[in-house]
């Protein structure tokens, strides 16, 4: 999006909503949900370095706003 540092997509479990948005029961089938949602080069490059985990959690301590495609990064760019 024109004017948006979030150049990279993340693809993950729903893990803040938990097992009841990951997870829909059709017809005696379950359906696996997964989100994904753009990250920064910044912490695409965090995540590869110190993990996945890491970054998650940076996530959640920010209350990172994963619907804003103009949202700050949780990493500054000097960090990676």
């Amino acid at each position: 999006m024109p004017g948006s540092s979030l150049e990279y997509v993340y693809i993950s479990l729903p893990y803040t909503f938990g097992p009841a948005l990951e997870i829909c029961d059709v017809s005696g089938e379950h359906i696996h949900f997964y989100w994904v949602f753009p990250i920064t080069r910044a912490e695409k490059n965090l995540a590869s370095k110190v993990g996945y985990e890491a970054l998650e959690q940076l996530f959640e301590d920010k209350a990172v706003e994963y619907w804003s495609p103009f949202r700050q990064s949780v990493v500054a760019e000097d960090a990676t």
